[in-house]
């Protein structure tokens, strides 16, 4: 009986049913579907592997990559990227609490010296020097 499945299931895998049968889920939406998660998975692995990471190395370091690099800096794709990139940052930070302590921290300057002095310009100076910290801190850009 053995034997009988074995010479069945080789025939079977010869035939021209068989082959017709491959090309057709080749050709379907579901093999397609399964190859495109099958490529992403292996393309993570392969990326977080050694190979993978001196490959990318390589190519980073080599005439091709600089060149890559250097196309896509002067692109309208990298420009437009940065625009969004800007429109979505400004937009969060109209809205943070970092911005609404810095604004406090340089009006309360602002004025303390405006009220005194009645001088804009020292005021102005006042209000950058209340919040200079807040520009050169780390700590404060990255929160």
């Amino acid at each position: 009986q053995s034997e009988k499945r074995k010479a069945s299931r080789n025939a079977y895998e010869q035939s021209e049913k068989r082959k017709a049968s491959r090309k057709s889920y080749r050709q379907s939406d579901k093999s397609k579907a399964y190859q495109k998660d099958y490529q992403k998975d292996y393309q993570k692995v392969y990326r977080q592997s050694d190979k993978g990471r001196a490959a990318r190395k390589a190519y980073e370091q080599s005439d091709k990559g600089k060149a890559s690099r250097k196309a896509y800096e002067q692109s309208e794709r990298r420009r437009a990227y940065q625009k969004a990139y800007q429109r979505d940052y400004q937009k969060a930070y109209e809205q943070s609490e970092k911005r609404k302590a810095y604004l406090k921290a340089y009006r309360k300057a602002y004025y303390e010296v405006f009220n005194k002095t009645g001088d804009r310009e020292q005021a102005k100076i006042a209000g950058k020097q209340a919040t200079a910290f807040m520009r050169k801190s780390n700590k404060f850009r990255n929160s």
